[in-house]
């Protein structure tokens, strides 16, 4: 598995039962209190606990508050990556595929400040 070759991918959300918004599933690793999100094709950000986003600290707390069945990382494929396992309920919030990896929903808002600030 190649972390930069994943980047994020849009998807259209209907939490709202009203409207539909599109959102971004956004690949992440961690490993020792470290963090690197692919923002964009090769854009990668890089945080710490301290400086990761509260918005992002929040969705790791939920993902992390449900079962996990970690996939192999021969599993993760530039399709499985995108497609939710854990909960359905994780659907608009992200999900962890393996002991490193996640995948962070975001709005396109966040997603573009990320991008602007390094």
């Amino acid at each position: 598995m190649k972390p930069d070759m994943f980047v994020p991918m849009p998807y259209v959300s209907h939490a709202n039962e009203y409207e539909a918004t599109v959102k971004y599933r956004v690949p992440m690793w961690t490993a020792d209190g470290e963090y690197s999100i692919n923002v964009g094709q090769y854009e990668t950000r890089y945080y710490t606990d301290k400086t990761l986003p509260s918005e992002i600290k929040v969705s790791v707390a939920m993902i992390n508050a449900f079962p996990f069945k970690p996939l192999a990382d021969w599993e993760v494929t530039d399709y499985t990556v995108y497609v939710n396992t854990q909960d359905p309920k994780l659907d608009d919030i992200g999900w962890r595929l393996t002991q490193k990896m996640y995948v962070i929903v975001m709005e396109r808002s966040s997603l573009d400040h990320m991008r602007i600030t390094k």
